[in-house]
């Protein structure tokens, strides 16, 4: 577990999280002192967008009860748009490439990039929309 704290107001990241047990330890090094820190990670599936609020709970004296240390929000959503309709490889073109990820992308597919009318199927009028703007 790697934690990126830029400012007590700032943001935090967490890379490298593994989805299984949702504890985890971390040692906080202060200016005077350092205590073993126990954090509790929930990891949600992030439905289209929505807005979220994370807030970080420790368990610093180990007694069951958690404490509101930290908190950020963030929002998610669809991936955004190519600037080329059509351009799925985002190289600038459209041209075999593109149509070739549109194609391995076929059938049920909400929110993917190749879903170019956003109806959650690449299907025909996706490959239209994409050969309309054949570079």
């Amino acid at each position: 577990l790697r934690i990126r704290h830029q400012r007590p107001s700032g943001p935090i990241q967490f890379d490298d999280l593994e989805v299984g047990e949702p504890k985890y330890e971390l040692l906080v090094i202060g200016p005077r002192d350092s205590v073993l820190v126990e954090v509790a990670v929930t990891f949600v599936e992030a439905a289209p967008l929505e807005l979220f609020d994370v807030i970080i709970g420790t368990d610093v004296d180990g007694d069951g009860e958690y404490t509101d240390e930290w908190s950020f929000g963030f929002a998610s959503g669809p991936p955004a748009a190519p600037a080329l309709p059509g351009d799925l490889t985002g190289d600038g073109i459209v041209n075999a490439a593109d149509l070739a990820q549109l194609l391995a992308s076929w059938g049920a597919c909400a929110g993917c990039p190749a879903d170019l009318d956003g109806d959650g199927v690449v299907g025909p009028s996706d490959l239209a929309f994409l050969l309309s703007n054949w570079s």
